[in-house]
């Protein structure tokens, strides 16, 4: 999932928004959450009418539908569409990454950005995960600060290789 991460930080417009929280809040629950909460409707209503019968598990109905609050997968509130995970998580990443952002020196936000990965990595690794994957968020920050850091290089210094060498970082961080 890292290459996933490390392309959105390519892709994320710190120019868009950079004064306004609120327009950046919003942007990101209409671009993030709504389809969260349709896709996430969707699969619960086909898991509740056809896959639960024909599927093992003696899973809660109701813990599966609150499964749509925590937002982070977990067999007991999001059985049948882990994959959704993914959408809560790069919410609350990009959430995280608006206010380290505003940390200009370089060197003090790649700091920042690699003390929540360590500290986020140990507390995910020792305790359940927390709601709209708040340590795998800040846990993604290296990855999408990566991907922030090389978007420069993509066109202008390495106009055909810059590609190349994206896929190569890809499968590196694979």
């Amino acid at each position: 999932m890292a290459v996933f991460f490390f392309a959105s930080g390519i892709f994320f417009s710190t120019e868009k928004y950079k004064n306004s929280f609120n327009k950046f809040f919003k942007a990101k629950i209409k671009g993030l959450i709504f389809p969260y909460i349709i896709f996430y409707l969707l699969t619960y209503i086909y898991w509740v009418l056809i896959e639960s019968h024909f599927r093992g598990g003696d899973w809660s109905r109701f813990d599966q539908f609150l499964g749509l609050f925590y937002g982070t997968y977990n067999v007991k509130f999001n059985d049948f569409n882990g994959a959704l995970w993914f959408l809560p998580c790069l919410f609350t990443m990009n959430i995280y990454y608006w206010f380290v952002n505003k940390i200009k020196n370089n060197t003090a936000r790649i700091a920042i950005v690699c003390i929540l990965y360590l500290i986020c990595f140990y507390f995910n690794t020792y305790l359940s995960p927390l709601p709209f994957g708040m340590f795998a968020a800040a846990i993604s920050l290296v990855f999408f600060e990566a991907g922030r850091m090389y978007r420069p290089y993509l066109d202008k210094k390495f106009p055909i290789y810059g590609y190349v060498i994206l896929m190569g970082i890809a499968i590196a961080i694979q």
